[in-house]
């Protein structure tokens, strides 16, 4: 809510209400911090230029990689072994991202409920594997 409120403050100029949402946010640890209201700004601002999709992947690799880094996933090349930033994961969100058109897709009651399991589905089954492997 707090980043959300700090959107609306970029968007009418609101700068005290902006500048007051963003210390907030880098004083209290919610709404993905200060880096989820730079994410929106960088989603905001690059979707009103020509070839604002080169921001959007660098701004999210470099905030997902780079200040959310966390833990890495190991990759041998040969001798070489390269680590690579789990959140670096977050970059396949752009492709739903950019194919959405602006229109709500179909009203099917087999879809929406399938939408509403596959999280609890997913993470019940990535705890299986991780319980047995």
């Amino acid at each position: 809510f707090v980043s959300l409120l700090a959107m609306w403050g970029f968007k009418e100029r609101r700068w005290p209400l902006f500048l007051g949402c963003v210390l907030l946010l880098a004083f209290v640890n919610f709404d993905y911090s200060v880096t989820g209201v730079m994410l929106m700004l960088i989603f905001y601002l690059c979707r009103q230029i020509p070839y604002g999709w080169i921001g959007e992947v660098a701004g999210l690799a470099f905030l997902n990689c780079k200040l959310l880094g966390g833990m890495t996933i190991p990759l041998t090349l040969g001798s070489w072994t390269l680590e690579f930033p789990e959140q670096g994961l977050a970059l396949l969100a752009l492709i739903p991202i950019w194919l959405y058109n602006g229109r709500q897709g179909a009203h099917n009651k087999a879809i929406q409920y399938a939408c509403y399991a596959f999280y609890p589905a997913h993470m019940l089954i990535l705890a299986l594997l991780r319980m047995y492997l």
